[in-house]
């Protein structure tokens, strides 16, 4: 299998029709927090995935106090929001149909 690299933009930046940007609908973000057992958890990845196509849109990781945001984002884009433990000592958490506000 060939290895492959993918470059990924800050959303706030990064434009693609993909992501519902339209000159019709309001430019908003998603944002929220990562925490394990109640506690801010900054070692994660979260990423932003697109509900209708399921392609990756945006990877980030959050903040010192466990906060992320996606800006630039339609607010007609419905979205699938992925956390991930990078210490691997929890399961994945998915939230489906995620709109911007």
């Amino acid at each position: 299998m060939k290895p492959t690299t993918r470059k990924i933009g800050h959303c706030s930046s990064y434009i693609d029709p993909a992501i519902g940007f339209n000159l019709l609908g309001k430019i908003s973000s998603i944002k929220g927090n990562v925490k394990k057992n109640g506690a801010t958890y900054p070692i994660s990845t979260v990423i932003l995935y697109n509900r209708k196509t399921y392609m990756p849109v945006c990877i980030t990781k959050p903040n010192t106090t466990g906060g992320y945001k996606f800006a630039g984002i339609s607010d007609q884009f419905s979205a699938i929001v992925i956390g991930l433990d990078d210490a691997m000592q929890y399961n994945a958490v998915i939230q489906d149909n995620v709109v911007p506000k």
